[in-house]
């Protein structure tokens, strides 16, 4: 069998490569140098674009390794960030061998970090600190034993270094970190205690309504309050806190179980989370007795009142459907034009967001009568005065048509002028019709026969 070749895979997988039998590269760097820093490493061999040089603990697989560089004879190696005794490797990765070696002393790198004084929940604080500074080190704060960092900032971004604080009040770990295998070089532990953050919303909260919410807190750049899902963290409605407080929030239409969180600006975390539930929104409609078709009336109400919520009438049973409407934000009592066409109807009252129907009444607009006193008989031509009576709805208007139509006026004169109305009688003889038209249906409640000769 041939042993060797398999040796040498299975040491490949590891991160090793099988020793030459004689000095076929050399390598020149120093004999210590500080953890995590970065050296050069002269080199000779072969200078094969896939050769390497490597660094590891002397019959260990490589820690951190760095490719030859073309037409070059030395490499930045990066070191351990731990101290020890390594070995720097020339690997010919074709070959799978170690074709030179150099032992470095990897001494200990000292850092400290030393957190504020005192610490409340939600401020932003100065962290000061001293270590190696090496690209893109950090300074953290984390959960202590956690592995992930609850907050970072690099510590090339200046000494102190400000980070944001908590939300929760409890003891949390500062720590200096070098990139290089994110490796905590130092750490304090520091307390953070209760900040001034609070939210106190009113008694009796309505879904759908407008809350008025009073808090205290930062007031950091960006900083929100906010309304949440139970638990959650991405908001359903907001507000600034540069707006002030109290703040304003419009309330979901569906009741149930709500958070009302404080949330920071930098980073997103919940500085204060208050659980509220909402109770379902109430509404009434009080339309007047006597609902004629087509008619403009004040319809009296009760709800949330958000500035998109409505009054409106339509099909029986269409479901978030109206035929007209009126903002609520208009006034009380809205006004509403209704249909013209007499028949069974619905009020509702909608909120703007959902179109929830928050109240439902079952109306009946009565039919209109209109009348009309025409001559039988007129020279074409003339203008003549004819008695109405009749809804006089804004728009309504008396018209000479064709005989037996509904649409297309000859001549007209507006309601608005009064009874009676001066009318003009075609140039053409023949026969025709007067007819009273309500405007916002175009629909034709009173004719009349008239004859021009």
């Amino acid at each position: 069998m041939r042993i060797l070749p398999l040796i040498a895979c299975l040491l490949t997988v590891l991160g090793l490569a099988v020793p030459a039998r004689a000095q076929e590269a050399t390598l020149a760097a120093p004999d210590s140098a500080v953890a995590g820093s970065t050296i050069p490493v002269q080199w000779t061999g072969p200078g094969k674009d896939s050769d390497y040089i490597s660094v590891g603990r002397p019959g260990e697989p490589y820690l951190t390794y760095a490719y030859l560089v073309t037409g070059g004879d030395s490499v930045d190696l990066p070191l351990p960030p731990e101290p020890g005794l390594y070995e720097i490797r020339y690997v010919s990765q074709e070959e799978q061998r170690i074709l030179a070696t150099r032992l470095v002393d990897v001494t200990a790198t000292i850092a400290d970090i030393t957190p504020p004084a005192t610490a409340r929940a939600g401020d932003t604080a100065a962290f000061l600190w001293s270590g190696p500074d090496y690209p893109d080190d950090y300074i953290a704060i984390a959960v202590p034993g956690a592995p992930d960092p609850l907050a970072i900032a690099r510590t090339d971004s200046g000494n102190p270094v400000f980070l944001p604080l908590p939300g929760e009040p409890g003891f949390y770990e500062a720590r200096y970190v070098i990139a290089n295998g994110a490796t905590v070089l130092a750490s304090a532990l520091f307390e953070v205690t209760g900040g001034g953050v609070r939210l106190v919303p009113p008694p009796g909260l309505e879904a759908g309504a407008e809350l008025s919410l009073d808090w205290t807190g930062p007031d950091g750049p960006g900083d929100r309050v906010a309304l949440t899902a139970r638990g959650g963290t991405d908001p359903i409605a907001a507000a600034p806190t540069s707006d002030g407080s109290p703040a304003r929030l419009d309330l979901p239409d569906s009741p149930g179980a709500y958070d009302l969180v404080y949330l920071r600006g930098s980073d997103g975390a919940a500085l204060a989370r208050l659980p509220i539930t909402l109770s379902g929104s109430a509404a009434t409609l009080e339309p007047p007795r006597a609902l004629p078709a087509g008619a403009t009336v004040e319809i009296g109400w009760t709800g949330p009142a958000r500035s998109t919520d409505f009054i409106a009438i339509r099909i029986p049973g269409d479901a978030g459907g109206y035929l007209t409407y009126a903002y609520t934000s208009q006034g009380n009592p809205a006004t509403l034009q209704l249909p013209a066409r007499a028949g069974n109807y619905e009020l509702v009252y909608y909120t703007g967001d959902t179109r929830e129907a928050l109240a439902t009444i079952a109306v009946t607009l009565t039919p209109v009568a209109a009348s009309l006193d025409v001559p039988r008989e007129v020279g074409a031509g003339e203008r003549i005065f004819i008695d109405w009576t009749g809804p006089n709805y804004e728009q309504d208007y008396i018209a000479v048509v064709e005989r037996g139509e509904t649409a297309g006026y000859i001549t007209y004169a507006y309601t608005a002028h009064g009874s009676p109305v001066l009318l003009q009688i075609p140039d053409a003889p023949g026969e025709y019709d007067v007819v009273y038209v309500t405007a916002g249906s175009g629909e034709v409640i009173a004719r009349a026969p008239i004859s021009a000769r």
